[in-house]
């Protein structure tokens, strides 16, 4: 009986870490990494341009010929 409790324990604390785990992953998700490689960039990221470092705005997002999307205030590469 002892080793079910103790089995059961386990189980809540291994499916309580895992899940910790994955929203700590998708909350911290690099949004430097996605603009990289999806080409959608948020709003107040910074970047290194070839044009020197510009933070993601919608006048740096034209001045480096992207498009912006207002809606979702992004700029598409």
């Amino acid at each position: 009986m002892k080793t079910m409790k103790i089995l059961k324990i386990l189980s809540i604390v291994f499916v309580f870490a895992f899940l910790s785990l994955y929203i700590f992953c998708t909350i911290f998700y690099d949004d430097a990494d996605f603009c990289h490689d999806s080409g959608y960039c948020k709003e107040g990221l910074p970047l290194n341009t070839e044009i020197g470092p510009i933070v993601i705005s919608e006048e740096t997002c034209k001045l480096t010929k992207g498009v912006w999307l207002q809606e979702k205030r992004m700029c598409k590469y």
